[in-house]
């Protein structure tokens, strides 16, 4: 059988590729890994992240501040979850270009679970979507 993992900054998918390795390679069977970099297909995740920033503002009516959207969105994300990439070493809120995959994958999912507090869906695709059914 043929298993493929994407593996992430996300620590927890680099421990699901090596519990695998373990489990497989002591049935006593030979393993052959192949290990490449994968580009994943559809809306990346920075135009999904900004998308779903202006239905914030949409639903705040402040369309016209989204530069104020994220700052605030970022810092109550840091608020709750005290993940340090959220602030720069000057402790403002970090750049979503300068998240890699794994950081904006996590503010993604909080983005998500927020919203949905605040009585906004926001729907997974392209690139997100397609990390969350990898698992992260």
């Amino acid at each position: 059988m043929v298993k493929e993992f994407i593996v992430t900054s996300m620590p927890e998918t680099v421990d699901a590729l090596a519990e695998y390795v373990r489990s497989e390679s002591s049935t006593g069977q030979h393993l052959r890994v192949t290990v490449a970099p994968t580009r994943l297909h559809g809306i990346s995740q920075r135009a999904l992240a900004h998308v779903w920033i202006r239905n914030f503002a949409e639903m705040w009516d402040m369309e016209s501040d989204l530069q104020q959207i994220k700052f605030v969105l970022k810092l109550r994300c840091y608020r709750e979850t005290n993940w340090d990439f959220m602030l720069t070493d000057e402790d403002e809120p970090q750049s979503i270009a300068k998240m890699d995959r794994g950081q904006l994958f996590m503010f993604m999912d909080w983005l998500q679970s927020y919203g949905a507090r605040e009585g906004l869906v926001l729907v997974s695709r392209g690139e997100h979507k397609q990390l969350k059914e990898l698992g992260g």
